[in-house]
């Protein structure tokens, strides 16, 4: 087995002792990277086979993870002490278990006839383990021609993920609202989410920030499955300043960094109109604010919420001068809050702290409205000659009062 770092994907040999494996390895390598792996996993898997991970050894020092769950295709590399290669397949939450209460720094694995062997001083675990020749083919990667091409540093992406990851819709049967969009045209880079009642909008342009887009390929866009999205951003916070490539046609997403490559079948659909929920905001009166302490001043509202039970959303009141909570059967909170000139306007207190914290700039612009228009956040110099925008949509909540 050998691994690429050319931006192909990681390929595999095949030993004759392919039962057979014995090697000693980091503990934490193992821990981060089955971590990783998992966080693809699904519940109600009707294939156990989508429950293992595949583990292969080979002679040269390198350990290979691989895991699926059908529609995500995960691939990790790294370096361990191997005394005999080979491969074989084990329960992956299990395994991913048994790593976070190992408190040796190295373990080993030895697979006999009862299973996987994973050891440390004190602890020994044995799995139950199969053939890896029952693990589903390796997806092939082979592009359509006009592919969309992307190569930036890690900590951009990272950056970019967290600003809009929040609107993400968490509900399952919105299925086009599960999916974060990746636009690029020319140099400029965009991701957009939206779960209906909040949009958030990020957009860098490359080119003027010194990063690269690869000239290969066409202007376009892809659907990303919220479940690979947070993979996304783990690869690439640990990527930091090293350039992960990302390549996408309209069936599916390729990502590389250094020793690990991850397959996403896209989400195919449309995606909503995003931009016919943007309001125009130019004749609003542009208020800056400070994301820390409107962070702080929210948090400490919400300490009184009651978020269990039938439509308990935490209604959060911004003021000319304060943010106010109530729950009748608990009380009341207040903190005080310069918003100057505004009008009441109710929001989900949670949401509007994702948003805060989102912020990827020290300051920020607020955009009251009327009590029942959206709200709008951006970052200061908000326009098309600033090579970084951020742009938060927000819903309000109607109230008994009409919005005060």
């Amino acid at each position: 087995m050998t691994g690429r770092k050319d931006g192909q994907q990681l390929t595999t040999t095949t030993k004759k002792r392919s039962r057979e494996v014995k090697l000693k390895l980091k503990t934490n390598d193992l821990r981060v990277w089955m971590g990783r792996l998992t966080k693809l996993s699904r519940a109600g898997n009707q294939q156990p086979i989508l429950d293992t991970v595949r583990l292969e050894a080979d002679e040269e020092g390198h350990l290979t993870l691989d895991f699926t769950n059908g529609d995500l295709w995960m691939k990790a590399q790294f370096a361990c002490d191997i005394s005999i290669g080979g491969s074989c397949l084990v329960n992956a939450k299990k395994l991913l278990e048994a790593s976070k209460l190992l408190q040796d720094s190295e373990v080993s694995m030895e697979l006999s006839p009862r299973g996987l062997k994973v050891s440390g001083r004190s602890a020994v675990y044995t799995f139950s383990s199969m053939s890896a020749s029952e693990f589903h083919s390796e997806p092939a990667m082979v592009p359509e021609d006009g592919a969309l091409k992307v190569e930036v540093a890690g900590r951009f992406l990272e950056g970019m993920i967290k600003g809009v990851q929040e609107s993400i819709s968490s509900d399952e049967s919105r299925y086009l609202l599960r999916s974060l969009k990746l636009e690029v045209e020319g140099s400029l880079v965009r991701m957009v989410a939206t779960d209906g009642r909040r949009l958030s909008i990020y957009e860098r342009d490359l080119k003027e920030l010194g990063a690269s887009v690869l000239s290969e390929g066409k202007e376009g866009g892809a659907l990303i499955p919220a479940d690979a999205v947070s993979v996304i951003r783990d690869l690439a916070a640990d990527a930091d300043g090293e350039v992960v490539k990302l390549l996408a046609d309209h069936r599916a997403l390729n990502f590389w960094w250094d020793n690990a490559w991850l397959k996403v079948n896209l989400v195919e659909g449309k995606f909503p109109t995003y931009r016919a929920v943007i309001p125009d905001f130019s004749s609003r009166p542009a208020i800056t604010i400070s994301p820390d302490e409107w962070s702080d001043a929210i948090s400490s509202v919400l300490a009184i919420a009651v978020t269990t039970g039938k439509d308990k959303t935490p209604k959060l009141v911004i003021s000319k001068d304060s943010f106010k909570l109530e729950e009748p059967e608990v009380g009341s909170a207040q903190v005080d809050v310069e918003t100057p000139g505004v009008e009441d306007v109710a929001v989900n207190a949670q949401f509007l702290r994702d948003a805060i914290k989102s912020i990827p700039t020290a300051k920020a612009v607020y955009y009251p409205g009327a009590p029942m228009d959206p709200l709008v956040l951006t970052l200061p110099d908000h326009g098309p000659s600033n090579p970084i925008r951020w742009t938060h949509v927000l819903m309000p909540i109607r109230t008994s009062g009409g919005g005060k």
